[in-house]
């Protein structure tokens, strides 16, 4: 496989690709491939990397939905209950 050295990336530029490589738990390299094959047409997925649904998040929001009763409480009370060890 090739290698490619990009000289002089607008800081603006570098902070986005380094957010959403964060995001997608991919290095900045490995996500600056990614952009790259999704602007040439070569990406399965040509949407911006803020406007893909995230399939995890879809997945617990029907889950909640499914469950009107259940009450889910907030960080403060889940760490609160994982430190007595009752999560």
């Amino acid at each position: 496989m090739a290698t490619l050295t990009i000289r002089d990336i607008p800081e603006e530029l570098l902070q986005k690709l380094e957010r959403s490589a964060r995001r997608n738990e991919r290095a900045v390299d490995a996500e600056a491939v990614v952009w790259l094959s999704r602007e040439s047409g070569l990406g399965s997925d040509t949407r911006e990397p803020d406007e893909r649904p995230d399939p995890w998040l879809q997945i617990a929001r029907q889950t909640r939905k499914s469950m009107p009763n259940v009450r889910i409480g907030d960080n403060e009370e889940l760490n609160r209950l994982k430190r007595e060890g009752r999560l």
